[in-house]
């Protein structure tokens, strides 16, 4: 499996390491003086990683050179100035996990699982829209494949056609809102937070809302 770190700018010490790279590129977000890399474990550990049984706690005992991409012990006195540092990194990568992992379910049945449906769906109500703003004007079937095809599957005008794709395609962008503000409400409480007390009420708090059993505010 690949595994990503955390390191502290100055030192290169390990302040977090992680399996999924979204994680640690949310961490320096909210971890200052700290950057990613990416895979440590290629080319040098495919088989075995010197870190495979350290604890959390000591992760910044030990340094990764970007440059060889080889981990040492950190030979700097200061790893205790560190170990704080590290330990709300992990939290917070431990809390947002879930967090991004339930917003990913949440939109699930806008993206179809399909590669560049996306992209198809957003071409569709641009036409659509496009054909609407123009008012309906069936000379400009050209510029509206997607809406023409749709139009011809169902066996209905092209005016209907385009206006079932804008109505569907406001139907998705309200549910894509909602869990965009879920996002950002609670990808910015992660963000903020200073404890691993405020962490765990931040996820509990999440939870409910995100399948509907509100417990109050954080």
């Amino acid at each position: 499996m690949p595994t990503h770190a955390l390191l502290d700018f100055s030192s290169k010490a390990i302040l977090a390491i992680d399996r999924f790279p979204g994680v640690i590129a949310f961490l320096t977000d909210c971890t200052p003086h700290s950057f990613a890399v990416f895979n440590i474990n290629i080319p040098n550990y495919l088989n075995e990683s010197p870190l495979k049984d350290t604890s959390p706690e000591q992760y910044p005992e030990w340094v990764f050179d970007p440059a060889s991409r080889v981990v040492k012990k950190n030979p700097s006195p200061n790893v205790d100035m560190l170990r704080d540092k590290s330990k709300l990194a992990m939290h917070k990568g431990a809390t947002i996990l879930p967090i991004m992992r339930n917003i990913i379910i949440a939109r699930y049945d806008s993206s179809y699982g399909i590669a560049s449906q996306d992209t198809i769906y957003l071409s569709k109500k641009l036409q659509a829209i496009l054909f609407r703003d123009c008012g309906y004007d069936e000379t400009r079937t050209m510029e509206i494949p997607y809406v023409v095809q749709y139009a011809d599957y169902a066996g209905i005008p092209l005016k209907q056609a385009a206006d079932d794709i804008i109505f569907k395609a406001a139907l998705t962008d309200q549910r894509l809102s909602q869990t965009e503000l879920m996002r950002m409400t609670y990808f910015n409480k992660v963000k903020k937070a200073t404890t691993e007390e405020d962490l765990s009420s931040i996820l509990k708090y999440f939870l409910g809302e995100m399948y509907h059993q509100p417990l109050g505010t954080v």
